[in-house]
């Protein structure tokens, strides 16, 4: 883990080092938080929270790797959009670097979009700097938040683009703070230092910045896949396999016209009334990337957080017998 001196990070901050584009980063005072459109990387919300650990009494998301003193909880400063927890950056222990990370795969040579709403809980004398990056990779859009950003304690949304001519697609995600100094934290937040929520990769042409204080803007719909989970390996017996997919979507200033689901770019079909299921068939053996899209009553749309699966489903051809009509390639 690197560490960079506060005055380098201002120059990143600025844009003069004329290497990448500069981050934008926006109060939370000064938007409505959920108009932006993005989407969220697995569990970057942090509301989806894994067992208890085996050291301690805190939960962190399923999906994501913790160092030190990160957890799901919680959080101080927080707006709606927040749903009650974030990811918090605690000093208890004097860890010099605590963190959360986990790895995502994105299209090759495509233009991205990194956000997440940041704050840093630092005064003069005890702070850290707020960061999200790519685990040091060439061309990364390396995302901060120091304590003398102004309210900074209030929160921002902070974003910055990015190609993965660049970075590769196989990235690693990290929340994380660095550069402490004095007690970490400005005594009035001890002992939280840092907060992150809705960490997301958006596709630059779909990507949409949270809209203005008293604009009126509407909501943007939630949604998210809630089975089968991330990474889940499905083995069928049967000769005609359903697999079975139901996501969650609410919109709070509307209602849910409807939630599409996709494997891929193939739209497999919709759901306009919750719970919302599809049953999927017709499908063979291979890695898909499934993703539900929710659109409200005045038309806006939310992609879902992608979720990755393997199937593997019986044999499509018999010895000396033709293909039957289920059998047919990923659609991905």
């Amino acid at each position: 883990m690197r560490t960079r001196p506060l005055l380098s990070i201002a120059a990143l901050v600025l844009g003069f080092t004329g290497l990448a584009p500069a981050q934008t980063r926006l109060k939370l005072s000064t938007i409505i938080p959920g108009t932006e459109n993005v989407q969220l990387i697995q569990n970057g919300d942090f509301q989806f929270q894994g067992a208890l650990t085996t050291t301690n009494t805190h939960p962190y998301p399923a999906g994501w790797t913790r160092q030190a003193d990160m957890f799901a909880d919680a959080g101080t400063n927080m707006v709606a959009a927040n749903n009650g927890v974030v990811a918090r950056a605690q000093v208890n222990s004097g860890a010099q670097v605590c963190q959360y990370k986990r790895t995502v795969t994105l299209q090759p040579a495509t233009d991205y979009i990194f956000s997440a709403y940041l704050w840093n809980m630092g005064d003069s004398t005890n702070h850290v700097t707020t960061v999200i990056d790519m685990n040091d990779v060439a061309g990364e859009p390396q995302i901060t938040l120091a304590y003398s950003d102004a309210s900074a304690d209030q929160g921002y949304f902070v974003y910055k683009s990015f190609n993965t001519t660049n970075t590769g697609t196989s990235v690693t995600v990290r929340a994380f703070y660095d550069n402490p100094a004095g007690a970490f934290t400005a005594p009035k937040y001890y002992p939280v230092a840092a907060q992150w929520d809705n960490l997301a990769i958006t596709l630059a042409s779909a990507f949409i910045a949270p809209q203005a204080s008293g604009s009126g803007a509407n909501l943007r719909p939630a949604v998210s896949i809630t089975s089968p989970a991330d990474g889940t390996n499905i083995v069928f017996t049967n000769a005609l396999p359903t697999l079975p997919i139901s996501a969650t979507a609410s919109d709070a200033d509307g209602s849910i016209a409807k939630v599409e689901f996709y494997a891929g770019a193939t739209r497999l079909g919709e759901s306009d009334a919750s719970p919302y299921t599809f049953a999927w068939s017709g499908f063979a053996s291979g890695s898909y990337v499934l993703t539900a899209v929710a659109t409200d009553n005045r038309g806006a749309t939310t992609v879902s957080a992608p979720v990755s699966l393997s199937v593997t489903s019986p044999r499509c051809r018999s010895p000396g017998r033709a293909p039957t009509s289920w059998c047919r390639g990923p659609q991905t």
